[in-house]
C-alpha cells in the first residue's frame, strides 16, 4: 500500500470523466489523488472496513484503474472476503497494465488457499509466474526478488496441495 516515501499512485482511470459530467469544466485531479491517497492510508492504519467503503467509492466514480481494483482486492483479503478478493484480482486481468498481471495472480493465489482451493491457487501460482517472467512488476521494487517470492509461494502452494489430497 502506500507510503510516505512513494510517488503518489496514479490518478484511477475514469475518475476524471466523472467529475467533468457531475460538476463541469476540468477534473479537481488534486482532489481526487487526495482521496485516494487517504484511503491507502486509512488501509495501512488496519482500517479495513473504512478503506474499502473509500475505494468503492471512488469505484462508483468510475474509477477502474489497476491499483484501485488490486487495493479493493487486498482490502477484501483483509477483510477475510475470499470471493471478492478474487473477483476483483480477475478484474485487473481486463487491464492493459501487463505489469499489474503477476500480483493480481499472486494475490487470487492467496484467497484460493484461503478457502481450500489449492488447485485454483496452483493455477494463479503458475500464472502469476508466467506474467512475471513475460511481463515482470509495475513500480517493481529492485530490493525485492518477485521471482522467488512467486518460485516460492508457489512450491508453498504445491506442498498444500499434496497434503490436501492425502
Amino acid at each position: 500500500m502506500y507510503k510516505e516515501y512513494e510517488t503518489p499512485r496514479r490518478l484511477c482511470k475514469g475518475l476524471d470523466k466523472y467529475f467533468v459530467q457531475k460538476i463541469g469544466g476540468t477534473a479537481p485531479v488534486d482532489y481526487l489523488q487526495q482521496e485516494y491517497l487517504l484511503a491507502c492510508k486509512t488501509y495501512d492504519k488496519k482500517q479495513y472496513a473504512k478503506a474499502l467503503s473509500m475505494f468503492l467509492a471512488l469505484e462508483k466514480k468510475g474509477g477502474t484503474g489497476v491499483d484501485l481494483f488490486n487495493d479493493i482486492a487486498l482490502t477484501y483479503f483483509k477483510l477475510k472476503d475470499y470471493d471478492k478478493c478474487i473477483e476483483y484480482s480477475q478484474k485487473v486481468l481486463t487491464t492493459a497494465e501487463t505489469g499489474c498481471y503477476a500480483p493480481a495472480c499472486h494475490n487470487a493465489a492467496f484467497a484460493y488457499e484461503k478457502k481450500g482451493d489449492y488447485k485454483r491457487a496452483k493455477i494463479n501460482r503458475e500464472r502469476a509466474i508466467e506474467y512475471y517472467e513475460k511481463y515482470g512488476v509495475y513500480q517493481a521494487d529492485e530490493n525485492v526478488d518477485y521471482n522467488k517470492i512467486y518460485k516460492s509461494a508457489y512450491d508453498s502452494t504445491m506442498l498444500k496441495l499434496k497434503q490436501s489430497t492425502r
